[in-house]
């Protein structure tokens, strides 16, 4: 079998019920509608983790989170693990990385032949309060962003319109060479995960009073298992964003207007690196 290009595109904490194509009653995906149409949509398909940091580990390793040790945000992948992209470099891939790896930068290979605009995990250090098992302190990060919840426009949406733009540019460049090594793109979005901020465009397109609550969301209905609640002391969600919260959260702050000419954030702006260099772009993402 000859080698072929990939692209292949990520996005950030998506659910996938939450799709036209899925059957959700109110949502708008028109491009991942008309993707699914031309290929296959996997119906029974998970993450191997519902954390960030694990999950993303667990796909480029191709193995369950207990078999690489990537357990929690505490621990980010530092490229010990033979990754997909390890094995298709090997290969003779060009095997190019845009946008969000969440790894330990600096510490070791990704498997990457080039990385463009790669935050990585600050200073390699994951979150290592959720380490901490007694006296902790709940954390405040959920009440914030109930707080901030709005339309507008956010760093991680500016951030996340880069990486397109990149991705097709590269695309473009790739076109324009013609025939040459196969090669892999892997894209990696930040959106559409915190903050809770929609450009206002988007969120025009639904009605708060229409928006279905998640279930179990009433306070009687939530669940109290033991992981749960230590999970409380940690990051309190459910009691900060309460129905009086979320109804009035999208409309608690003046909304930034959308442009098309607005000023891109600086330190993403071409910070591209070689495989095995330090990233300059590192944050807690």
């Amino acid at each position: 079998m000859a080698p072929s290009n990939l692209l292949f595109i990520m996005s950030d904490e998506r659910n996938r019920r939450v799709m036209g194509c899925a059957g959700h009653p109110m949502i708008q995906t028109p491009h991942r509608d008309a993707l699914a149409a031309r290929g296959v949509r996997l119906t029974d398909a998970d993450s191997n983790s519902p954390i960030r940091v694990p999950s993303r580990a667990s796909s480029a390793a191709g193995c369950s989170v207990h078999q690489i040790g990537f357990r929690d945000n505490a621990v980010p992948d530092g490229g010990t693990v033979p990754s997909w992209a390890h094995r298709l470099a090997e290969a003779g891939h060009v095997v190019t990385s845009i946008g969000k790896l969440h790894s330990r930068s600096g510490t070791g290979n990704a498997g990457f032949t080039e990385e463009v605009i790669p935050p990585h995990v600050a200073d390699g250090e994951g979150n290592l309060l959720v380490l901490i098992r007694d006296g902790t302190t709940p954390g405040k990060t959920m009440w914030k962003l109930a707080e901030e919840a709005r339309p507008g426009d956010s760093s991680y949406q500016s951030y996340n319109d880069l990486i397109v733009e990149a991705a097709v540019a590269w695309l473009k460049r790739r076109a324009a060479v013609g025939e040459g090594r196969p090669w892999v793109l892997f894209v990696s979005l930040v959106c559409p995960r915190f903050p809770l901020v929609s450009c206002q465009e988007w969120y025009n397109l639904y009605s708060e009073d229409a928006a279905p609550r998640p279930i179990r969301y009433a306070e009687a209905k939530h669940p109290r298992h033991s992981f749960t609640e230590a999970t409380r002391g940690i990051a309190i969600c459910d009691e900060a964003l309460t129905p009086t919260r979320v109804g009035r959260a999208p409309f608690a702050r003046p909304v930034r207007a959308r442009s098309p000419a607005r000023k891109r954030p600086t330190r993403w702006q071409g910070q591209t690196t070689a495989r095995g260099s330090r990233p300059s772009a590192n944050e807690r993402l």
